[in-house]
C-alpha cells in the first residue's frame, strides 16, 4: 500500500489509496447531491489508535443539506441503492459499499445528521505510522526513455478474440505478455514468476476476476504477488460491478470494448495516450444508421488505435469460428441448458464487441442474462433474434469485401 502524508501530523501514514479515494468520492457525491445551497467541507484529523505504532484518521465530509431523519439513519446503509435526495430521504448512494470498504481497512463509517441542517459522514480507520524513506508506492513502473515501457504483463482473459487483440497490441508497445484463460491459471502463473501488472477480465470461467483478485490480495499467489497492480476489465458498466472490483482489490476498472489508448494511458501511470500507428489504406466511408449498429468497422478500428491489419485478422478468425460457435449455442438453447447458454453467449458477446457488432452484442448479452436467470423459456426467441442479426452482419461483411 502506498504511503500518504497528512496535514494534521508530521508522520507518514500507510494506507489504501484506492479504497480511501472511493469512499471519499462517494461521500462527497452524496453531499453535493443533497445540498442545493450552503457549503460542503472535507476535513482530516488524526489521533492515537489503540494499537502501537498506529494513528486513527478521521476523514469527515460535512454538508448543510437536507439531513437524515433519525429513523432513516440505519436504512441508508442498506446494501447498494440509489435514491433521489429529497427531504426525509437522506443520501443513499453507495453507503453500503462505503461501509464494506471501510471494514476491509478495519475501519467504519460514522454519521451525525440533523434534518434540515445537514450531515457529517466520517470514515474512521487505523493506519500504520512510518518513515517517508520507507515509502514504496504501488504504481505502474514509469515508461522507458524510448517510449516503450517494457512491462511484464499477465493477461487473464478467456475470450480468444479479445485475448488476441490485447496480446498483439501490448506486444507492439514493447510489453512482455503471458496469457491465462481463467483465474486458476492466473494464480499459478503468479506463483511461478513476477509480473509488473495484471490485466484481468472480471468474468472468467472456473474462477472469475473478482475471486482471483481477492485471492491475489490474500496471498494465494504468494507474498510477492500480493501488491501487484490489477487493471480489471468488464463488459458491465454498472457502478455495482465497479465497486465489487475495487472492493476485491483491483486498482483500476475499465469497460469493454476496451479503448486501448485509454488502457495504455493507465498502464503508463496516467500519461497521455501515445499517437496511434500510421494509418493504413483509406477506409470506406463511415456507415451510418442501422448499418453502423449492425457492424461498425470504423468504431472498432478507433478502439484498436487504427491497426487495420490486426482488425482484419481478428475479423477473419471471428468469421471462420462463427459457424461452430453458433452450432454449439443452438444445441445449448435447444436443450434448455441455461448455464451452458450463458457461458457460450458470454464468449460470443465479447467477440462481437471487439469487431464492432453492437446490436448483435446486445442480443448476445440478453442471452447471457436469461441464462444466468435460469429463464429457459426466453432462450429460443433471443437466440432467433441473435441469428437474424448475425445474418445481417455477415451480409454486410460480404458486401464490404466486394467493395474493397
Amino acid at each position: 500500500c502506498p504511503w500518504i502524508s497528512t496535514t494534521t501530523s508530521p508522520e507518514w501514514i500507510k494506507g489504501d489509496p484506492v479504497r480511501i479515494r472511493q469512499i471519499i468520492l462517494n461521500l462527497a457525491t452524496n453531499a453535493i447531491k443533497c445540498t442545493e445551497r450552503g457549503r460542503i467541507a472535507i476535513r482530516v484529523s488524526a489521533s492515537d489508535a489503540a494499537a502501537s505504532g498506529q494513528k486513527e484518521l478521521r476523514f469527515t465530509v460535512s454538508d448543510t443539506g437536507v439531513g437524515v431523519p433519525p429513523d432513516k439513519l440505519q436504512a441508508i446503509f442498506d446494501d447498494f441503492k440509489q435514491a433521489a435526495c429529497e427531504p426525509g430521504q437522506g443520501t443513499g448512494l453507495g453507503l453500503g459499499v462505503c461501509s464494506r470498504l471501510a471494514a476491509l481497512m478495519d475501519g467504519r463509517i460514522e454519521v451525525e445528521s440533523t434534518p434540515g441542517r445537514g450531515s457529517d459522514f466520517s470514515l474512521v480507520a487505523p493506519f500504520a505510522v512510518g518513515d517517508p524513506s520507507e515509502a514504496a508506492p504501488v504504481s505502474f513502473p514509469p515508461p522507458a526513455a524510448n517510449g516503450r515501457s517494457g512491462k511484464t504483463i499477465l493477461l487473464a482473459e478467456d475470450n480468444p478474440v479479445n485475448a488476441e487483440i490485447a496480446h498483439d497490441l501490448l506486444v507492439a508497445k514493447g510489453h512482455s505478455v503471458a496469457l491465462a484463460g481463467d483465474g486458476e491459471q492466473a494464480l499459478a502463473l503468479l506463483r511461478d514468476r513476477a509480473f509488473d501488472l495484471i490485466l484481468m477480465d472480471v468474468e472468467m470461467p472456473n474462477m472469475d476476476g473478482i475471486a482471483t483478485a481477492k485471492g491475489i490480495r490474500s496471498g494465494k499467489a504468494g507474498r510477492a504477488a500480493k501488491d501487484t497492480p490489477i487493471i480489471g476489465i468488464s463488459a458491465h458498466a454498472l457502478v455495482e460491478t465497479k465497486q465489487q472490483a475495487l472492493e476485491a482489490g483491483m486498482n483500476f476498472y475499465l469497460t469493454k470494448p476496451v479503448d486501448f489508448d485509454e488502457l495504455f494511458a493507465v498502464i503508463d501511470g496516467g500519461a497521455s495516450p501515445s499517437a496511434p500507428p500510421p494509418a493504413g489504406p483509406a477506409a470506406p466511408p463511415p456507415r451510418t444508421g442501422a448499418d453502423a449498429r449492425i457492424f461498425n468497422r470504423e468504431e472498432a478500428l478507433k478502439r484498436l488505435r487504427g491497426d487495420a491489419a490486426l482488425f482484419d485478422k481478428v475479423l477473419r478468425d471471428f468469421s471462420d469460428s462463427l459457424p461452430e460457435r453458433l452450432a454449439a449455442l443452438a444445441e445449448a438453447v435447444e436443450a434448455g441448458n441455461t448455464s451452458e447458454t450463458a457461458s457460450l453467449a458470454h464468449q460470443l458477446a465479447g467477440s462481437l464487441a471487439a469487431v464492432g457488432a453492437d446490436t448483435s452484442q446486445a442480443l448476445a448479452r440478453g442471452l447471457v442474462q436469461a441464462g444466468r436467470d435460469g429463464a429457459a423459456e426466453r432462450l429460443p426467441m433471443l437466440h432467433t433474434l441473435l441469428c437474424e442479426e448475425l445474418e445481417k452482419m455477415m451480409s454486410l461483411l460480404k458486401k464490404a469485401a466486394k467493395e474493397s
